[in-house]
């Protein structure tokens, strides 16, 4: 089983979109497509902290808060 960070990235991430075309792209970055699930995933409950929490738990990536908002404000 593959554990690279991209691979646990695809394995919780089930999007309609070929991510990594995206990426390889430079549209977005494989963090700020986690960002996106989880905003549609958590709806009006998408803050900075449940968003942090919903890809730790999703992805079980370590996820600092700042990185959440530095991301956002990118997007």
């Amino acid at each position: 089983m593959d554990t690279t960070p991209r691979a646990r990235a695809s394995a919780c991430c089930d999007i309609f979109i070929d991510s990594e075309d995206m990426t390889r792209k430079g549209y977005l970055s494989e963090f700020e497509l986690m960002i996106l699930l989880a905003l549609m995933h958590l709806g009006e409950e998408a803050y900075g902290m449940p968003i942090s929490h919903e890809i730790e738990e999703r992805c079980g990536r370590e996820v600092a808060l700042g990185s959440v908002y530095a991301a956002l404000d990118r997007l």
